[in-house]
């Protein structure tokens, strides 16, 4: 059985029938055949290419990680439901207001956020090239890059892209597909295996 992270749901907060309603939707998303195989793809791809990132940054590889299923809870949420959730994603060590916006850093900024859809399309013949939590972050970056650089050379359809056909082509090499499905299969044995 796969676990879940609840620990940024508050105790007393966890029998709400609207917190029970998103761990059976999230337990559902889960149960979909090849969901869980997909998910570690997707996140692999993600991890490779913001460790990438990390090097031009002098930020450690490990400092960014996998994020397995997790309820969350927030109180300021303005709607009826402040429970949501997500099947998985990657931690970094920084939010768009940290970072010095040059090409290089936008480029694979641009590559980090789109290399997940790329690896499921690639090696899992999944239909999207990301979901739209991906493209969102991308374009919170980008509107970063805007404040901090004033207008962009690139539009960021163009650097979408343009991030894609490199992961795309990236991803003909052996070694890329190799080190996704191993950093995959890691991720899949250590988060998702029924033992």
């Amino acid at each position: 059985m796969t676990k879940i992270n609840t620990t940024g749901v508050p105790s007393d907060k966890q029998n709400d029938q609207r917190f029970v309603e998103e761990l059976k939707l999230l337990e559902k998303e889960l149960s979909v055949p090849g969901a869980t195989r997909a998910i570690c793809v997707h996140e692999a791809g993600h991890l490779i290419y913001f460790r990438l990132l990390g090097e031009s940054l002098n930020i450690p590889p490990e400092r960014f990680c996998f994020v397995g299923p997790s309820i969350t809870y927030d109180s300021s949420i303005e709607t009826d439901n402040p429970f949501g959730h997500f099947v998985a994603a990657t931690g970094t060590p920084f939010d768009e207001t940290d970072l010095d916006y040059t090409d290089e850093i936008l480029l694979k900024l641009s590559k980090a956020c789109f290399a997940g859809g790329v690896s499921t399309h690639e090696l899992e013949k999944g239909s999207l090239r990301g979901d739209t939590s991906d493209y969102v972050k991308f374009h919170r970056y980008y509107k970063q890059a805007i404040k901090q650089r004033g207008q962009m050379e690139i539009l960021e359809s163009a650097l979408t892209e343009n991030a894609i056909a490199l992961v795309t082509a990236d991803l003909q090499s052996a070694t890329i597909r190799d080190q996704i499905r191993s950093i995959a299969n890691y991720l899949e044995a250590e988060h998702f295996s029924s033992s």
